[in-house]
């Protein structure tokens, strides 16, 4: 029921295949990969998530690990909402 905000980090751009960004926060990083792939019909769109980190915080990654995927697993469709809404 909290707001949290993190500032995301380029890591990598290869277009239009490949986007990586990844954001720190109390010692545990994330890493997003997107792959894109044309199909006939649009785009096809892959999320990878990578979550890391060091020392006492590694025990905390599975609980992590469970939020993420519920605050971040419609990412996707925002994603194809935002990007047909820009087409629009």
């Amino acid at each position: 029921g909290k707001e949290a905000q993190t500032e995301l980090v380029i890591q990598e751009i290869l277009a239009p295949q490949k986007y990586v960004v990844s954001a720190e926060q109390s010692g545990i990083t994330v890493t997003y990969t997107y792959l894109l792939r044309r199909e006939r019909s649009g785009t096809q769109v892959d999320l990878q998530a990578d979550i890391s980190s060091n020392g006492l915080k590694k025990l905390m990654l599975p609980v992590v690990t469970s939020i993420m995927k519920r605050e971040d697993g419609d990412h996707l469709q925002h994603l194809k909402v935002a990007v047909e809404a820009a087409a629009g």
